[in-house]
């Protein structure tokens, strides 16, 4: 009797370990799932920003101290040497001062009172002696970090500034003010901080990437600036550059696809054309700021005025610094083939008693652009709640009364009041011409100017007045890796065989000065009732007004079609793909950059009906920063995912989605409420949620996929029932990306017969 009760327990804990050994070779398999956030000690789920109560960076290295002080060597002897207090021409933090090193970062958040320490590389950064100082007889300085397996508020790569790189509350403010009034800004605020033990005051500013946008809710796309070759980084010139260009910052977007890189390279060539046109003027009495003639570059109407607003609230802020042509920032957005500014470094003097445009400057030297849009600059700052907002300014370390705030929205209102009142001076561009061939022999030197094909896939390295060209073709992975380093104004590669030239790249074809400035595409437009139907060649469309019915039929893979800009109300929309692949695809063709078959930006919809069938396309159908209801979605057998959303607000009543070899639904970066849902036959995720969304889930029905539903990335959801079969996994909750937390998830009935997974820091939880 005895023996055979101890034979049940040695067969009871053998099956235990080996369903334990199954199940963890399981959980292996979902491969997309990486560590938790801090280590678990902190539940994920949408939640807003943590408030820092302390700072602190740990490198040991001895490089860096050695680095540090070396830069601040540097700077004292060319103190002794320069006649001017404040101002030493020939200064440079050298680039090979700026190594990254290995750190550790310390991060205690105010709102849950935990700690989290996160591996990082930390370099030096900045160019000018504003980012070095002395604190308590210890040299510190501004420092750009790089969090390796964590985050602060979704930010994974930010400076540390110190305040005088910046004027101190001038920058929180104008950033903070600018990003109120609806244009990008990083977000910005002040911060303590130690570094190798020593505290000091900092300027916290998120760095210009992938976060920053989708943040903002925009989709990654390609961030521009200037190339400050032959500006910032030649210590000692004064002179106006003639040589130098635009060129991509964020030059990882380029190797995903071919997708990102055709995009990249229109935008690059595009801002180079305005860089150029800027070069060619009459006067050089303007100084250093990059003029943007928007009546011949932005023939979009909304797009123009955006940028007049951006411009005269620049100059009333006094931020011109980030007018020049090396501190311009840019997005360019693919989907409205538009360039957005983006608000860096305006070293503004907006809350000191003078300003470094006075109000009696602003009379003439406001732009013509910042005339333009001073009307409706003082209408949208009429519009800020300022109790609330100057909260905000207290909650960034900038703590002004609110009878110093009132005193300098006054400051700003009667400052943009004078642009809309100034007669600026106009600005006489010359006619284009080939603007390096002109140059004198000393801008020249050692200098050759590079091209591009896409399609044929080759680069021409050129003399400067393209008299002769060295020609380079690459397969297309090659291709897209050496166009990053091109666009980038990088060229790494090529001067492996010779670091005295420095090479330029211009544009996509020899004859850049015919260039045209977003070249016309051939996509059809039709306005149909509120909103605007945009489609290419390859794909027929029927529109039936009366039945408020829309039929697309793919002649090839690469139709596709977008719903743009308007309200789309109890309309039926039907898609069927095409089996043809396209012999020769031509990656120009998607020049919006679309991943949906069928896609809709920008639009409110209501009641509406979708049915689709056979896509080949990366996501059958793809609504992007769209609100609304949907009566029904019907999707069938898509190559890839079958629904994805980003960026919106979407109550859909009826959802079914059967055979997607990838994703069956994925939604992100928003919030979502399904009411009925039958999904079947997923090659991965029936439902995938992730990017900080709230997903409401009230009946779903599930059958065979390897997950069941997935939620990631501090996102919430809440199931009132699922019914889920014939799944590797019914419910995982877990942290994808490092830019993000864990997951939570509340059930409230579920019936499936296979396992849940979930990771510390995340939690699947049941209603009692």
């Amino acid at each position: 009797m005895r023996r055979n009760y101890l034979d049940y327990i040695i067969f009871f804990f053998t099956f235990l370990l080996i369903l334990s050994t199954d199940s963890q070779a399981k959980l292996n398999n979902i491969e997309d799932a990486i560590k938790p956030f801090c280590g678990g000690k902190s539940f994920g789920g949408y939640k807003n920003d943590k408030k820092i109560e302390s700072l602190e960076i740990q490198i040991k290295n001895k490089n860096w101290s050695e680095n540090l002080l070396s830069a601040v060597i540097l700077l004292n002897r060319k103190k002794q040497k320069s006649e001017h207090k404040n101002w030493f021409t020939d200064f440079r933090i050298k680039e090979k001062l700026k190594k990254k090193f290995k750190a550790k970062v310390l991060v205690k958040f105010t709102d849950e009172n935990f700690s989290c320490i996160f591996k990082a590389k930390v370099r030096l950064t900045g160019d000018l002696w504003w980012h070095i100082d002395w604190n308590k007889g210890k040299p510190i300085s501004s420092v750009s970090v790089e969090l390796a397996d964590g985050h602060i508020n979704s930010i994974t790569e930010f400076k540390l500034l110190l305040p005088q790189s910046r004027h101190g509350d001038n920058e929180v403010f104008t950033a903070a003010i600018i990003k109120e009034l609806g244009f990008l800004s990083p977000r910005t605020f002040f911060t303590k901080a130690k570094l190798n033990g020593v505290e000091s005051k900092f300027i916290f500013q998120e760095d210009l990437k992938k976060e920053f946008l989708e943040n903002l809710k925009y989709r990654e796309g390609p961030i521009l600036e200037g190339d400050e070759r032959f500006t910032v980084m030649s210590p000692g010139s004064n002179k106006r550059p003639s040589t130098n260009l635009s060129r991509i910052s964020n030059k990882n977007y380029i190797l995903k696809n071919d997708n990102n890189a055709y995009a990249a390279l229109q935008a690059v060539r595009n801002l180079n054309l305005i860089y150029l046109q800027n070069h060619q003027v009459e006067s050089y009495k303007f100084g250093g700021n990059l003029f943007i003639n928007n009546e011949k570059f932005f023939k979009n109407e909304i797009n123009r005025e955006f940028f007049d607003i951006y411009e005269s609230l620049i100059y009333a802020l006094d931020a011109v610094h980030h007018l020049s042509y090396d501190d311009r920032r840019f997005y360019f957005d693919t989907l409205n083939q538009v360039f957005l500014p983006i608000y860096y470094d305006g070293k503004s003097n907006i809350i000191n008693n003078e300003q470094f445009f006075s109000n009696k400057s602003l009379r003439t030297y406001a732009s013509v652009s910042a005339q333009r849009g001073a009307i409706k600059a003082l209408a949208a700052l009429k519009d800020i709640n300022n109790f609330k907002f100057n909260k905000k300014l207290n909650n960034l370390g900038l703590n002004l009364s609110q009878t110093e705030y009132t005193k300098l929205i006054d400051k700003v209102n009667l400052r943009l009041q004078i642009i809309k009142n100034s007669t600026p001076n106009k600005i006489k561009y010359l006619t284009p011409q080939k603007h390096f061939s002109e140059l004198s022999a000393s801008e020249k030197l050692n200098k050759k100017i590079v091209f591009t094909d896409f399609l044929k896939k080759e680069f021409y390295i050129c003399e400067l007045n393209l008299d002769s060209c060295k020609t380079i073709k690459k397969n297309n992975f090659e291709y897209r890796k050496l166009l990053s380093d091109v666009l980038s104004q990088d060229f790494n590669i090529f001067k492996k065989n010779n670091k005295n030239i420095d090479y330029i790249f211009v544009f996509d074809h020899l004859n850049y000065e015919k260039g045209i400035f977003m070249k016309k595409n051939d996509w059809n437009q039709k306005r149909v009732n509120n909103f605007i139907l945009k489609y290419n060649d390859d794909i027929d469309v029927e529109i039936n007004n009366d039945k408020k019915e829309i039929f697309f039929t793919q002649k090839n893979s690469n139709g596709k079609a977008i719903f743009k800009d308007g309200k789309i109300k109890d309309w039926s929309i039907k898609f069927v793909g095409s089996s043809t692949v396209k012999k020769k695809l031509d990656i120009t063709e998607n020049y919006m950059n679309l991943t949906g078959c069928i896609s809709f930006f920008n639009n409110k919809i209501d009641n509406i009906i979708i049915e689709a069938n056979g896509s080949n396309c990366e996501d059958a159908i793809n609504f992007i920063n769209t609100q609304g209801v949907a009566k029904s979605i019907d999707i069938k057998n898509s190559i890839s995912d079958g629904l994805d959303i980003d960026f919106s607000n979407i109550v859909i009543k009826n959802l079914s989605v059967i055979n997607s070899k990838n994703d069956c639904a994925d939604l992100s970066f928003g919030t979502y409420e399904i009411h009925i849902s039958k999904i079947n036959q997923c090659g991965d995720k029936a439902i995938s949620v992730g990017e900080k969304s709230l997903v409401n889930l009230d009946n779903v029905n599930i059958d065979s996929s390897f997950i069941g539903i997935a939620v990631k990335d501090s996102s919430n959801m809440e199931i009132n029932n699922a019914i889920i079969t014939n799944s590797d996994f019914c419910i995982a909750a877990y942290r994808k990306k490092k830019e993000f937390s864990g997951s939570n998830i509340l059930i409230n009935r579920i019936e499936c017969e296979n396992i849940n997974f979930t990771t510390s820091g995340s939690q699947i939880k049941f209603k009692s």
